[in-house]
């Protein structure tokens, strides 16, 4: 792969994850304590790795920290908690492949990481759904 390709393939799971992002902020505002994760800031295409970006996922541990304390059922707060964890992992693979030489294993890693966190996602919201099941 070229560094062309890689930088377009990099743009495109960066903006995956920030879609991702806003699916967990709405996840968030539905549980029994709603969390309010604010928008990634729009700055170009640094939104995730500026130090706005750093202060989001901040922002996204303590939300992480925050649900192990709210009344929900341990299988859901687990789930929970392994979808922020993604997350914020994947960010930092996102910011090593931008930052660092282009490795050929950070994309397809990406990819599989926002595969789950989109299953992740659809659980949670059946969960959040029905929490009797």
């Amino acid at each position: 792969m070229d560094y062309e390709d890689f930088q377009a393939r990099l743009e495109n799971l960066g903006e995956m994850l920030e879609g991702t992002y806003t699916l967990i902020g709405k996840l968030c505002m539905r549980l029994p304590l709603p969390i309010n994760l604010p928008p990634i800031p729009l700055d170009g295409d640094r939104g995730l790795l500026d130090g706005e970006g750093l202060a989001v996922a901040e922002v996204v541990e303590r939300a992480r920290v925050a649900l192990l304390d709210l009344p929900m059922d341990d299988v859901t707060t687990a789930v929970f908690n392994t979808l922020l964890i993604e997350w914020l992992t994947t960010r930092e693979l996102y910011a090593l492949a931008d930052f660092g030489p282009p490795h050929e294993y950070l994309p397809p890693s990406m990819l599989l990481a926002l595969e789950r966190m989109g299953r992740m996602v659809d659980y949670l919201e059946d969960r959040l759904d029905n929490p009797e099941t």
